[in-house]
C-alpha cells in the first residue's frame, strides 16, 4: 500500500485529539492490547 500524504490541515489534527480522547470501549480494547503486546502483533507508528 503506498502512504499518501495528506496536506496539513488544522481540523483533522483537533478532530485527531478528539477522537482519541472519546474512544469506544472497543477500540480502548483494541488499543489496550496493542500497548501490552497481547495480541500477538506488531504496531509501529
Amino acid at each position: 500500500m503506498a502512504n499518501k500524504i495528506l496536506p496539513y490541515n488544522k481540523h483533522l489534527k483537533t478532530m485527531a485529539r478528539e477522537l482519541r480522547k472519546n474512544m469506544t470501549p472497543a477500540e480502548k480494547m483494541l488499543w489496550e492490547g496493542i500497548r501490552r503486546k497481547s495480541l500477538g502483533l506488531e504496531f509501529h507508528r
